[in-house]
């Protein structure tokens, strides 16, 4: 298989998941959704269907960072929302950016899609 450019590189000995940025020891422990996204490890490979992880590697690509680098108590939807909005940049967002960042933020928290979509439906059901 011929390297992509968004594959990561060896560091120190180790690949690196594209969701979670833990080290493959084994690259052949790895897998590869798509030849043009990086690779990912067997535990997240498992824990995400193929949309999710196709949608996980976009955002990260698109927006920084890895799956679970904040703790996961530290994050609550609408203050994040809050948060969002009150950014001057935000205020011109359409919703569906704002939702992205809003996605995102909790992907960065190790909430998974799953639960962050149950999140939603619990807010939209208190509306």
């Amino acid at each position: 298989m011929t390297q992509s450019k968004n594959m990561p590189n060896k560091i120190e000995g180790f690949f690196k998941c594209g969701i979670c940025r833990i080290d493959i020891e084994n690259k052949s422990l790895s897998h590869q959704v798509d030849p043009n996204l990086p690779i990912i490890c067997n535990t997240c490979n498992d824990k995400f269907s193929e949309k999710d992880k196709k949608a996980l590697l976009g955002i990260f690509i698109a927006y920084g960072g890895f799956f679970g680098q904040n703790k996961s108590e530290e994050f609550s939807l609408l203050p994040s929302l809050e948060e969002l909005s009150k950014n001057k940049k935000s205020l011109i967002l359409d919703p569906e950016v704002l939702n992205f960042k809003l996605f995102h933020k909790a992907l960065l928290h190790g909430i998974t899609p799953e639960e962050y979509f149950g999140m939603l439906e619990l807010l939209y059901d208190q509306i």
